[in-house]
């Protein structure tokens, strides 16, 4: 079972009855790696070890960089696999993404579920001093969760209406010109930018798209 480990609010699994075997794993997701941040492993270390009498396994996602003196106490394994998919996680979520929409949806759909997880943590009376969720927003019932889908899909319709209309008048389309052209009279409010739009215009013509239909250009 998951326990929050209170310095610093790292997550700590302990083992159970099933599994007394398996010392403590102290998870830790870390920016930057340095000798401040390798003192603070040693007390939780030291804390865990005098409270389970069991020395723990230390697991460290570092997302950004390492300290030229931490990096000395460690050394190179080649034989681990690469993580490629925790490369493009950062590549899309860290703050100097070149790609500002694509870190926008990714945060999005992170911080969806994030609330979700601490929903059902919720609804089964999981206690929230062992998790690192705080108690989530009311939920909208499903009637303001449906309205709410119908008035952004009606919304992307108008938006997309426009952009037909703007692609039959200038025969090639323009998704820059189209953008801005369309902002100015208040269309494309929910996306913040050129890029985002005319991907989820392809989204939408995917999803409806029937054989013999005219793809989008």
């Amino acid at each position: 079972m998951a326990q929050l480990f209170e310095i610093g609010r790292p997550v700590l699994p302990v083992q159970t009855q099933r599994y007394q075997s398996i010392p403590p794993v102290l998870i830790k997701v870390q920016h930057t790696a340095n000798m401040a941040f390798f003192r603070r492993l040693v007390k939780y270390a030291v804390s865990i070890s005098e409270q389970y009498s069991a020395i723990p396994i230390i697991v460290i996602f570092c997302i950004h960089g390492v300290s030229q003196d931490f990096n000395k106490l460690t050394s190179n394994c080649d034989s681990l696999p690469s993580c490629d998919h925790f490369e493009m996680a950062k590549q899309i979520l860290l703050e100097d993404v070149v790609n500002e929409s694509e870190r926008k949806r990714a945060m999005d759909c992170l911080d969806n579920g994030i609330r979700l997880i601490c929903e059902i943590a919720e609804n089964h009376g999981i206690d929230s001093q062992r998790t690192s969720c705080s108690t989530p927003p009311a939920v909208a019932s499903s009637s303001n969760h449906s309205n709410g889908v119908k008035v952004l899909r009606s919304r992307n319709e108008r938006d997309w209406a426009f952009a037909d209309d703007f692609r039959r008048k200038s025969k090639r389309m323009n998704w820059e010109a189209c953008f801005v052209s369309g902002s100015s009279q208040g269309y494309f409010s929910t996306f913040n930018n050129a890029q985002a739009a005319k991907a989820n215009k392809f989204e939408s013509v995917n999803e409806t798209l029937t054989p013999g239909s005219m793809s989008v250009h």
